[in-house]
């Protein structure tokens, strides 16, 4: 059964970063948690958050956002988080916007739940990737 749990917003938190300006990539650590829509736990999953920029030949670009990390939730489960999402855009702006998906995998009985929404990915004028802003919109029980 899904159950969607309307609007809710996350905030990334980067606790380090680093750049490569020749690879149009960020890469950082990053604390991420939610409450679990199934059975009301409180999932926390430090992980790595990865953004790739490529600029292609024609003009366009593409963004690409990833989130992998595993966690626990207040009532002991464990999960495996996994989300992102990509996009093609015909013109440079900041932030790049588009929309994401994924899902946090309990292992030991924990309920699992997918969620949905969109990023915000920020370049600087060169293309680079500077951070992101994870706007989430629902999130949906994938257990009964």
């Amino acid at each position: 059964m899904r159950k969607n749990f309307g609007l809710a917003a996350l905030m990334a938190v980067a606790l380090s970063a680093s750049a490569s300006a020749a690879a149009e990539r960020l890469q950082y650590d990053l604390a991420f948690g939610t409450t679990n829509p199934c059975s009301g736990s409180i999932v926390s999953a430090p992980g790595t958050v990865k953004i790739a920029v490529t600029a292609r030949n024609d003009g366009t670009y593409n963004v690409g956002f990833e989130f992998r990390g595993t966690g626990t939730d207040t009532a002991g489960g464990d999960y495996r988080v996994r989300f992102g999402g990509d996009a093609s855009f015909a013109v440079l702006s900041s932030p790049f916007v588009f929309p994401f998906d994924g899902s946090f995998t309990g292992k030991k009985g924990a309920p699992s739940f997918d969620l949905s929404g969109l990023v915000q990915v920020f370049v600087d004028g060169a293309g680079v990737p500077t951070g992101a802003f994870i706007g989430a919109d629902g999130f949906f029980c994938t257990a009964d």
